[in-house]
């Protein structure tokens, strides 16, 4: 019976799993914009000790635009982490490149280096608009 009991465990283990998916929010108040990428999870998710069911958010990176145009170049933008600092430590002059935004078909165009190196959510991404 106990062999019954480990085995359906395992079974359900293999079955349950997690899903992972990006989601972008514009957000504008009218003079600024900002941009949340984020990761989320539901599922069997991974903890220090254990794994637990649930749903879990993690803010990846934040660009500010400074003003609304459809293409900003450097300087005006900042990328900043979870924290709210600045994108590895990087400053003014270490950030190169374009994020260029389509309002119509809601995606945006990140390519950006930062220190040489090129930013890593470089690339096309679509986006949801929220109004603050």
């Amino acid at each position: 019976m106990r062999s019954i009991s480990i085995a359906g465990a395992c079974v359900l283990f293999l079955l349950c799993g997690c899903v992972v998916w990006q989601t972008n929010t514009l957000k504008s108040d009218g003079t600024t914009e900002t941009l949340v990428m984020a990761a989320s999870g539901a599922g069997l998710l991974p903890g220090p000790c254990n794994f637990n069911w649930g749903e879990r958010t993690d803010i990846y990176a934040v660009i500010v635009f400074h003003g609304e145009r459809d293409i900003y170049h450097e300087g005006e933008f900042d990328i900043l982490n979870a924290a709210g600092t600045r994108w590895d430590g990087y400053h003014d002059g270490d950030v190169g490149g374009t994020v260029a935004v389509d309002r119509k078909t809601r995606k945006v165009l990140i390519n950006v280096r930062i220190k040489g190196k090129p930013f890593e959510r470089n690339g096309t991404h679509s986006y949801k608009n929220e109004r603050t």
